[in-house]
């Protein structure tokens, strides 16, 4: 497989994986992560598909699923109570979302149409509402097996109700998506033409009342070349100021971290390929001086990324490796280094 950034979510070649009858453990590619608005805790999918609750202050790992079932893509509630996921079900060609209190086992199943695939959700700032991808159509994939295509996205209460439809683009994948901190509008990334051969990834604002089309957040100038993502897996500072993206923008196929400010459009690398070329999932610490990610430091025999978790400040000084991926590969058993 080629190590190109993957415009699917995760969950995309997860299903490619299920369909085709390959096995369940498929490296790295169902690892997720989010962080509590009080910069304590961690919340990560695993490699095998558990979820699981990471403490940053003792390093002490909690399982929070033991299931048959793949889960995917978790995200905290505001209030850090509760979180949303993607989890597929017994029989199931795609994923469903599903929200669980973190402290009990109170598991409440929000979408259950069996001929779509949604993933990716997460909370409004005010935990009122849920905004998602969804996929509309199953097809046979080109290097095997099945796939999910024409994605968008979508708006629905946190209950599970009043579902809305916020794009109407029909995406080969989307990779993020995430509330402006009004709660007024959905931020998501995409290829930013489907048609076109030298289509890249960028990130798209839409309204939530779905009313016009998504405008491009991160335009590129046209002497682009030939990379392939301008900006993508965008992360949101609290004060909704500054985007943090993945993008090969300085060397193709290099997949940095790009600090961009949304009020002048600069931008900045934090020059995290000196790591890892392949970066992923990046988010905002809650005080705003760290940004949090996905280093690919390892690949598997299929030459998929095997991911650790790193920290560096906003200024791109100071990486600092919080986990190994032994984190994610096996969680109880992992050991943070003395």
């Amino acid at each position: 497989m080629s190590r190109r950034f993957l415009t699917h979510s995760a969950l995309s070649m997860i299903c490619v994986a299920l369909t085709a009858g390959c096995p369940r453990q498929v490296g790295h590619a169902n690892v997720a992560f989010d962080v509590s608005s009080d910069g304590k805790r961690i919340v990560f999918s695993s490699a095998g598909g558990d979820l699981f609750l990471l403490n940053l202050d003792t390093q002490k790992v909690r399982a929070l699923t033991n299931s048959s079932a793949r889960e995917t893509s978790p995200a905290f509630s505001p209030d850090n109570q509760s979180i949303v996921y993607a989890a597929d079900t017994e029989n199931s060609k795609g994923t469903f979302l599903f929200a669980r209190s973190i402290y009990g086992r109170h598991v409440y199943q929000l979408t259950e149409d069996a001929d779509v695939c949604d993933s990716l959700p997460q909370y409004s700032p005010d935990g009122s509402q849920i905004a998602f991808a969804r996929a509309h159509r199953h097809r046979p994939y080109s290097m095997g097996g099945w796939t999910w295509d024409d994605w968008d996205v979508y708006v629905m209460d946190a209950a599970g109700g009043n579902l809305r439809r916020v794009t109407h683009k029909k995406h080969y994948g989307i990779n993020k998506v995430l509330f402006s901190r009004d709660g007024q509008a959905i931020l998501f990334s995409a290829e930013t033409d489907r048609g076109a051969s030298d289509s890249v990834v960028s990130v798209f604002e839409a309204s939530l009342d779905g009313g016009a089309p998504p405008t491009v957040v991160t335009s590129r100038p046209k002497s682009f070349g030939k990379h392939y993502a301008w900006a993508s897996n965008p992360g949101l500072s609290r004060d909704g100021r500054y985007l943090v993206l993945v993008s090969d923008r300085q060397t193709p196929y290099h997949y940095d971290l790009v600090l961009m400010d949304r009020q002048t459009g600069d931008s900045r690398s934090l020059a995290i390929t000196q790591i890892s070329r392949y970066n992923q999932g990046p988010l905002f610490a809650p005080d705003g001086k760290q940004v949090l990610f996905l280093a690919g430091t390892k690949w598997n025999a299929d030459s998929r990324p095997i991911f650790s978790l790193w920290s560096v400040d906003t200024d791109g000084k100071n990486p600092i490796q919080i986990a190994d991926s032994a984190l994610f590969t096996d969680p109880l058993k992992w050991l943070p280094k003395p």
